[in-house]
């Protein structure tokens, strides 16, 4: 008999012994926090119907899973910590969050779901960019790479330094 999952939308704070099939649909570099004491890695996953939660990992479980959770694979992840997403946070992407440690099974799944993943994305043309500034959601765009700047060290309003890069895009016009 086939194990079934569960979806995203299906898991809530409580709740323990479950799996979810899940697509790493984002991961971004690991940061340093405001205090400077802890390392975190924030992802985004996605289930097969398109639900999505924000997952983090700190310290040494970003290590542990550096060549792991790899963008755009899927993955059987099952009893991670789940908790309230924190009402301050900005680029929250619903009301729970989950945590990957070293209690959290991860199993990869030789499926490709690119095609999928790629079906969710909303690509913004470069016409309307404008339309986006100065407000802090995230947008799809689709171009090609002309220039790579050099990498940049700023100052940020909480006083750390970040490196940044700029690149320069063009689109099929």
């Amino acid at each position: 008999m086939a194990e079934t999952y569960k979806f995203i939308s299906d898991i809530n704070v409580r709740q323990q012994k479950w799996t979810s099939e899940v697509i790493v649909a984002e991961k971004y570099v690991a940061k340093t926090s405001h205090n400077q004491r802890t390392i975190y890695q924030n992802m985004v996953l996605i289930d097969m119907q398109g639900n999505k939660v924000q997952c983090a990992l700190y310290n040494y479980d970003i290590t542990a899973f550096k060549n792991t959770l790899i963008w755009s694979n899927t993955y059987l992840i099952s009893n991670a910590t789940v908790k309230f997403t924190d009402p301050k946070r900005v680029a929250a992407i619903g009301p729970i969050q989950w945590t990957i440690n070293g209690k959290t099974k991860v199993q990869a799944v030789e499926e490709d779901n690119r095609a999928f993943l790629f079906s969710t994305y909303q690509i913004v043309s470069f016409a309307v960019l404008h339309l986006h500034m100065d407000n802090y959601n995230e947008i799809d765009i689709l171009g090609v790479v002309i220039d790579v700047l050099p990498k940049k060290i700023v100052q940020t309003k909480y006083n750390n330094e970040s490196c940044i890069q700029e690149l320069v895009l063009v689109n099929e016009k």
